[in-house]
């Protein structure tokens, strides 16, 4: 499928979308929304009435809406945006059988994921192995974006998912895409405040492994930042100062489309500190559980992994750490 835009699906209203649809064999419940809209994390309910629902939202650029039963898990994901509409069936026994038609891409994303329900329900390297073999098909298909973000374990194969990466055309692996697609709503947690970190896994700057990291002084800094940020002026800066700090951990996470990026961008850091990369966008599947809702974003744990302090602020960070410090 050729990169390009097609015909609006739909509502009349383009200040919002629109997705309708069905939920075999259930005549009540509640449905649960995230997406990524207007620069922030939107969530959403809606009640499934006679095995029917509508669901409206706002995103003036395309985004991924996952559709979420009342335990969170998911069961379908949508491409859309404003002024589309998008009709869906799911099935809370089957989330695999997922259908969607309408807006831009939903029927070729949805049949993709059925033709290999098999292997991505496995997961692992038998998933990895299914989106792989769709990527080299199709890799100038914006399907091949979504399903790598939203579903390839790059821990598996660290290196291997790099190269994956790479192989999808540059024009449907841009930050954008990366950044707006499904990644995003994975593990939005209205509690994340309250996870306590013992690991962190991410890909290391001088090996093509998986490395993880344990808070194990005073006080840790885990920093987030994609290619947007403004890392030279102001933010490699402050680390240098706060690496030579003792009883300090600093780990800078850069979330890029591939490694050569991530390298380009930071090889003038001369880091003293540990540098990491993992691909995709805020809720890529190496830091799920933290809910980072945009770039740059800071996280201060104590010696146990709890977290101290959550936010873009560095100067906050920085006084956070003052205190743990003390």
């Amino acid at each position: 499928m050729a990169v390009m835009l097609v015909g609006l699906t739909g509502c009349k209203d383009k200040t919002k979308f629109t997705i309708d649809g069905e939920v075999a064999g259930q005549q009540s419940m509640n449905l649960y929304m995230r997406y990524y809209g207007n620069e922030r994390v939107n969530t959403g309910v809606t009640a499934v009435t006679d095995g029917k629902f509508s669901f409206a939202g706002a995103s003036e650029k395309p985004t991924v809406v996952e559709i979420m039963d009342n335990e969170r898990r998911v069961l379908g994901r949508v491409y859309i945006a404003n002024g589309e509409k998008v009709d869906v069936k799911l099935d809370r026994n089957n989330p695999w059988t997922f259908s969607a038609q309408g807006g831009q891409f939903n029927a070729e994303w949805s049949a993709a994921v059925r033709a290999n329900a098999g292997p991505l329900s496995a997961g692992g390297i038998e998933g990895n192995e299914a989106i792989e073999g769709y990527i080299a098909e199709h890799p100038g298909d914006i399907v091949s974006s979504l399903l790598f973000t939203t579903l390839y374990d790059y821990s598996v194969d660290p290196q291997r998912a790099d190269s994956v990466a790479q192989s999808i055309d540059a024009e449907v692996r841009t930050g954008y895409l990366f950044d707006r697609y499904a990644t995003q709503m994975m593990a939005y947690k209205p509690r994340a405040k309250e996870y306590r970190i013992d690991t962190l896994r991410y890909r290391p700057y001088k090996n093509d492994t998986v490395a993880y990291f344990t808070p194990s002084s005073k006080a840790a800094l885990l920093a987030f930042t994609n290619e947007k940020c403004n890392r030279k002026d102001s933010i490699v800066p402050a680390y240098k100062e706060l690496a030579k700090k003792p009883k300090l951990e600093l780990l800078d996470i850069m979330l890029m489309p591939d490694t050569a990026a991530w390298k380009r961008m930071t090889r003038t850091d001369s880091a003293t500190w540990i540098q990491g990369w993992a691909p995709g966008g805020v809720y890529a599947l190496t830091i799920d559980s933290l809910a980072i809702p945009s770039f740059p974003f800071f996280i201060v744990v104590d010696t146990a992994g709890v977290q101290q302090y959550r936010g873009s602020s560095l100067t906050e960070a920085k006084a956070k750490i003052e205190t743990l410090l003390k």
